[in-house]
């Protein structure tokens, strides 16, 4: 009876024991010490654009415009209410036409970015005349205790936007290195102006249509795939042509396009199309001067470039049409051909 009752008291015994442990198991408990300094967040006190280049600001011009393909230098006044590390930097310049938060393009928004990480400054979009001076750049590095400044030194894009009623914002953000996601400061610089920018190539000096006869019409000339003439621009724009007439070898003007049609371009090389097959620009006879409204010779309102790199391009074809009456010889023009802000 004895054997059997003390396996009995021992299982007793490791139940008991069992549910001790676990009781106190459940009791345990860790306390933990915590911590947070509250931080005023960096400020942005002024923010200035001038004309100077290379951020020499011995002489400083300020300016509300922007200057296309110029270098321009912006000074970013900032403060630390308390002691910190400048962590990132961000410059926006964007037409309100499109906004602040509008992806990056060549025409109406750039983004001008720096950070610790990485050191140096950045623009975006890449791959066109926005650019960044970063030689002449400069952010503050060390613990910053109050005031400091950042300069930026950049480039606006050859087709950023021309506006003279002050479309353009310049936006700057700061962040500090502690908490850069809440510890921010932001401003922004509005009613700038962009001023209007334009160039121009053409890829010939010369042209001409060969032999033809007396009477002859709209004879194409002798340059294959036309005269190409590239423009970079930021903002609507006319292509106008001007010659005189054709003058014989000893300088007497012998047909004056002012009298008669004789030199038609176009900006392609059928120019016999009606308008309702007419797949570009329709052609037009070139005139001495513009005197006519009613009859233009060249193109108006053409659209702003899309591209800062390549531009915009025009094919000029030219055709000729002479009197019945014309005596033989030898004939010279002179066509020039101009662009402006339209």
């Amino acid at each position: 009876m004895l054997r059997k009752i003390v396996p009995i008291l021992l299982a007793a015994m490791f139940v008991v024991m069992g549910i001790t442990v676990f009781n106190i198991t459940r009791q345990d408990k860790q306390n933990l010490s915590g911590e947070l300094w509250v931080k005023r967040s960096p400020q942005i006190t002024s923010i200035t654009l001038y004309d100077n280049d290379n951020g020499d600001l011995s002489s400083p011009v300020p300016t509300d415009e922007l200057t296309p393909f110029d270098e321009m230098t912006l000074v970013i006044n900032i403060t630390f209410p308390d002691d910190g590390y400048l962590y990132s930097v961000d410059v926006v310049f964007y037409h309100n036409l499109v906004g602040l938060n509008a992806p990056d393009n060549t025409s109406h928004h750039a983004t001008y970015h720096w950070d610790r990480d990485i050191g140096d400054w950045s623009v975006s979009p890449s791959g066109t005349t926005w650019d960044v001076d970063t030689q002449n750049s400069s952010v503050p590095t060390d613990k910053i205790s109050g005031d400091d400044q950042i300069i930026l030194v950049f480039t606006p894009s050859k087709i950023a936007r021309y506006s003279s009623t002050g479309n353009w914002v310049i936006y700057v953000k700061i962040t500090d290195l502690d908490n850069p996601t809440l510890l921010y400061g932001e401003s922004e610089l509005t009613s700038r102006k962009c001023k209007f920018y334009l160039e121009m190539s053409v890829d010939s000096t010369n042209f001409g249509f060969g032999y033809v006869p007396p009477g002859c019409e709209n004879v194409s000339f002798n340059y294959t795939g036309g005269i190409n003439i590239t423009v970079i621009t930021n903002y609507y724009w006319n292509l106008k042509l001007n010659a005189t007439g054709w003058y014989n070898d000893t300088g007497h003007l012998i047909v004056n396009f002012s009298e008669f049609d004789s030199l038609l371009a176009d900006d392609d090389p059928t120019c016999n199309e009606t308008k309702a097959s007419e797949t570009g620009l329709e052609p037009v006879w070139v005139k001495p001067g513009w005197s006519d409204p009613n009859y233009p010779s060249g193109w108006f309102n053409l659209a702003p470039s899309t591209d800062d790199i390549t531009g915009t391009l025009i094919r000029l074809y030219l055709f000729v049409t002479l009197p019945s009456d014309i005596p033989y010889g030898h004939y010279t023009t002179t066509l020039s051909i101009i662009t402006e802000q339209h």
